[in-house]
């Protein structure tokens, strides 16, 4: 368990007004949470489980995070909503031009459904947003939107420069470092010095903005404002020091200067960014690439450190919001889950080629801890903002499929006839005049290049319907070479199914799913972008270097062994049964119109889900 900020906390404030809690654990896969609850290593989560309704979730497609995190805050499918997994394309511009915005499909402006915390905000009640990945930035009155410390585009990042720690001394061989007649000085940015004297019994004085200070060794300073240059422009920073040591003739001070913390552009409110920041202590050091999000450079352990850090970050942010802005709604996500499960699945499944014990113990020990990490934030939650009142909603966005071969789906479209490519040094260009198609990875769509829609178009309208038949035969006759097994699971025109929500301006006119263990991208965000491509050169499949588990690429019923893209769904409240496990599969989409019903609010404006009955 985490340790709970020590703030004064009025047992009376709103206790009579409903309060929803949706905790969004990123990648949860019911197969492993239910193993693990069953081992008795997620006692908070079982307990939620215990007394509150458990159901099998059933994503909206693409199965990926962008896409049903919103479907989770608005109650809108894909096609409604338009966020087409982490990559967006928008019909209008080149084709092309979605495959470079990585990640926009996380901005309100590129979303087209409102958001519950807007239709709670319109009636006056606040809400607090937090490292949630969907809809940023909305305008809000009453509540405050956090990125906290999850990647968006254009926001800001909380840390401008790392802590570090600066031994001054009176024989430094670094100007900036020398102590001259018992006086020092700190450099903290061009505008911003602080000048050190030192006094007997191992004090320091100095003084700032017009205000003298003493501190002692073994003391943080007070926290100080100033700004600091970030990529050409000056960010309002806050920061602090400890003196950790000071010899007792004066010749040597050290001293850990905190991060400079910045307060604009990752918080909604400026004031409240600061306040948050000096009173819950922010994760730094992420290991994961914030171009991805769930690729790492380094070890797992130190993924799993960081994850445990965030968690209790992130509760804690909850729990002084709680106090500070007194919110009745409340989303947040997590998602080390994803980093983990992206990263070991496939050495989980006895059908991996080279499944190894072994390994296979150490990858599912490390699964084991990200999932406790995950329980000890719930029981930081439940036992610091959760009241009788209160109803609480775990819940995730997609499940996880194990994979270990790369499909390479230009390939075939390139020996079909309907691309075409020109050298270009290292790399192949797309060649616009002979190209009938684009493909998209993520999500797994392929736009026909029609003319009069399309910037590049070469396809009439009346052999529209042609291609598209042509790209299905193609894609349906793929076969892995080295084991004759079919690569796709479905492909279809986007309008075939109607189950599956793809029939939108902002989906692709041919809609295709991969079968595992077959997934396309292997750490390398180049395939991404099929315009500009070394693809051309690479074998149809290949094996799996870094990534071993997807979810994107597959339909949202699949199965593979024990593990399914379908997510847990767990609500626990005042009017909730205790112990109703759900039938059949519930759809995400009647969350948001669900919890709505709870704060008494109309559902968000687009939404197309139906409230829950289970009270």
């Amino acid at each position: 368990m985490g340790v709970l900020l020590n703030l004064p906390y009025n047992e009376m404030v709103q206790m009579n007004r409903n309060k929803v809690l949706l905790i969004g654990v990123d990648q949860s896969i019911p197969y492993l949470l239910d193993k693990f609850v069953d081992e008795g290593l997620l006692p908070n989560i079982k307990n939620l489980i215990e007394s509150g309704v458990y159901a099998e979730g059933l994503s909206c497609v693409p199965c990926d995070t962008p896409t049903n995190w919103t479907t989770i805050a608005t109650g809108a499918t894909t096609s409604v909503h338009g966020a087409t997994s982490f990559y967006t394309h928008i019909p209008g511009e080149e084709l092309d031009y979605g495959a470079t915005q990585r990640s926009r499909s996380q901005l309100k402006k590129f979303t087209t459904a409102e958001y519950i915390w807007e239709t709670a905000d319109r009636h006056q009640i606040p809400s607090f947003i937090i490292n949630y990945p969907a809809g940023w930035l909305a305008n809000l009155k009453f509540g405050i939107m956090s990125a906290f410390s999850w990647p968006i585009p254009t926001i800001l990042p909380p840390i401008i420069r790392s802590q570090k720690t600066l031994i001054f001394s009176t024989n430094s061989k670094k100007k900036k470092l020398i102590i001259r007649n018992n006086t020092f000085t700190l450099h903290i940015s061009n505008n911003t010095a602080i000048k050190f004297e030192i006094k007997q019994k191992k004090s320091l004085h100095y003084g700032y903005s017009n205000h003298k200070f003493t501190m002692q060794q073994g003391q943080w300073s007070e926290w100080f404002n100033s700004f600091s240059q970030y990529r050409g422009r000056d960010l309002p920073v806050i920061f602090r020091f400890y003196l950790r040591e000071i010899a007792q003739d004066g010749s040597k001070v050290e001293l850990i200067i905190s991060p400079l913390y910045n307060t604009h552009g990752w918080t909604s409110s400026t004031d409240f960014a600061e306040k948050l920041l000096k009173n819950i202590k922010f994760p730094e050091e992420n290991p994961t690439k914030s171009n991805v999000g769930y690729t790492f450079e380094g070890k797992m352990t130190e993924v799993l450190e960081f994850a445990r850090k965030e968690t209790q970050a992130i509760a804690n942010a909850i729990y002084f919001a709680r106090k500070q802005l007194k919110w009745e709604l409340c989303y947040f996500h997590v998602h080390h889950l994803d980093t983990i499960n992206h990263n070991t699945l496939g050495h989980l499944h006895p059908e991996y080629p080279q499944y190894d014990e072994k390994t296979a113990e150490m990858a599912i020990n490390h699964v084991q801890t990200a999932y406790s990490i995950v329980d000890d934030m719930v029981g930081i939650l439940i036992d610091s903002v959760v009241d009788e009142n209160t109803t609480v909603v775990y819940i995730s966005d997609h499940g996880a499929i194990p994979c270990w071969r790369i499909a390479n789906i230009v390939k075939p479209l390139v020996e079909a006839g309907l691309m075409a490519y020109r050298k270009n040094g290292n790399y192949y260009q797309i060649d616009w005049t002979k190209s009938q198609v684009f493909p998209y990875c993520e999500p797994t769509y392929i736009w026909i290049n029609l003319k009069g829609r399309d910037p590049q178009g070469i396809v009439d309208q009346k052999d529209y319907e042609s291609i598209r038949d042509h790209v299905i035969d193609v894609l349906q006759d793929i076969k892995d070479p080295e084991n004759n097994n079919p690569i796709i699971d479905l492909v279809m025109r986007k309008e075939d199914h109607p189950e599956l929500h793809q029939n939108g301006k902002r989906i692709g006119d041919v809609v295709y799913f991969l079968n595992p263990p077959y997934n396309i991208f292997d750490d390398d965000l180049a395939v991404m972008n099929a315009a500009r491509t070394n693809l051309i050169d690479k074998p149809l499949c290949y094996n799996s270097d870094h990534i071993f588990g997807a979810h994107a690429y597959y339909l949202p019923t699949k199965r593979f062994g024990p593990f399914s893209n379908s997510v847990p769904i767990i609500f626990k409240g005042p009017s909730v049964e205790h112990g109703l496990k759900l039938e059949g599969l519930t759809e995400l989409i009647h969350i948001a119109p669900t919890l709505s019903s709870i704060l008494n609010i109309p559902p968000p404006a687009q939404s197309q889900g139906s409230i829950l009955k289970f009270f």
